[in-house]
């Protein structure tokens, strides 16, 4: 039976579990703005604060790398792209990769990962009422922005993220429980597990449309009211702190 997603919201009582969602969004928005231009001495910065959120969060690093497998070869792929099509002093000359391709891929990599732990930590310690709260109100004075609309929509992304990733299990599990191993062409078994996930991932979001339509949801429904205090802001200025050092790095 494949376990839960580690980027699933976990409940918890760690600092960043109680820092107010509207501080959290804010964090992720500069931490994110930081990481697009920061040097690998401030991407160093702010993977420390990421790694810092991870471990009060005192989530799975195991079953987060597994979660991750998919992301982490696809960046690998990438950097090894790059080696190979960037001119510059080859890294072995029998080989036509440059060292500056791979220091580019590594960095934009890296860059990546910055931003997804980013996404995880805000996932993985938010409830999605709340989340959905918080973006209802930071787009509210954004004239000709349906704000609930989108924080509904959003707060459905950050819920089906794991469960896609859930299903995905299951279904890898389930296929070699019957011998997927068997059919030797990549490309079929790529095609067939992709195939079993889409329509596993259609059934979910039609039977959630028809719980919504079931239970009579509206737009205009009142949220829980958000409470922010003097340790958040603390949180916040420690964020904005690393980000602009990092991005002066």
């Amino acid at each position: 039976m494949a376990e839960l997603s580690a980027i699933a919201f976990r409940p918890g009582s760690s600092r960043l579990h109680r820092l107010d969602p509207r501080f959290k969004i804010v964090i992720l928005a500069l931490t994110g703005a930081a990481t697009a231009s920061a040097a690998p001495v401030g991407l160093a910065i702010l993977s420390a604060l990421m790694l810092a959120g991870l471990r009060a969060a005192r989530l799975p690093p195991r079953r987060l790398l597994a979660d991750l497998r998919p992301l982490l070869i696809m960046l690998a792929a990438v950097a090894a792209l790059r080696a190979f099509t960037i001119p510059g002093p080859p890294l072995w000359p029998p080989l036509p990769a440059s060292r500056p391709g791979l220091v580019q891929g590594a960095i934009f990599a890296w860059r990546v990962l910055v931003v997804v732990f980013g996404g995880i930590l805000l996932s993985a310690t938010t409830r999605t009422w709340a989340l959905r709260a918080a973006v209802a109100w930071l787009l509210t004075p954004v004239p000709g922005v349906p704000a609930r609309r989108v924080a509904t929509m959003v707060g459905l992304v950050v819920r089906f993220i794991p469960e896609v990733l859930h299903q995905a299990a299951l279904v890898r599990e389930a296929q070699q429980a019957r011998g997927i191993a068997a059919c030797r062409n990549p490309l079929r078994r790529l095609y067939l597990w992709i195939a079993v996930l889409m329509r596993r991932t259609l059934l979910k979001s039609d039977h959630l449309a028809l719980a919504m339509i079931s239970r009579g949801y509206s737009e205009n429904r009142a949220d829980q009211p958000l409470a922010a205090g003097p340790g958040d802001a603390a949180v916040l200025a420690l964020a904005a702190a690393a980000s602009l050092a990092a991005v002066l790095c």
